[in-house]
C-alpha cells in the first residue's frame, strides 16, 4: 500500500476541524484537505467555563462521515486540544 490517510482532529478555543493528509509513498507527496470546521464555543455551566462536549462529538462525527461517504479509511485517527484563551 502506497498511500496513507491520516485524520487530524484539532479543537481550539474558538473553532475545531477534522484535516485529511494523505501521504502517497510512492509520489513522495503528501496532500492536506479541510473536511470540516465548525465553531466552538465556550458556555458557563454551575459557575464554569466549558465546552460543549456533545456538539463537539457531533461536528467530529459528521466529519468522519463525510469521509466515509467518500470511500476514504483513515490508518490513524489522532485529537489534539489548545484553547488557551479561555
Amino acid at each position: 500500500m502506497t498511500r496513507r490517510n491520516i485524520v487530524a482532529i484539532d479543537l481550539g478555543a474558538s473553532s475545531g476541524r477534522v484535516m485529511l493528509a494523505s501521504w502517497d509513498a510512492a509520489q513522495r507527496q503528501l496532500a492536506l484537505r479541510e473536511v470540516r470546521r465548525f465553531k466552538n464555543k465556550r458556555q458557563r455551566r454551575a459557575g464554569y467555563d466549558c465546552w460543549d462536549l456533545t456538539m463537539l462529538e457531533q461536528e467530529i462525527r459528521a466529519g468522519l462521515a463525510q469521509l466515509d461517504e467518500e470511500k476514504i479509511v483513515p490508518d490513524s485517527i489522532g485529537i489534539d486540544t489548545w484553547g488557551v484563551d479561555m
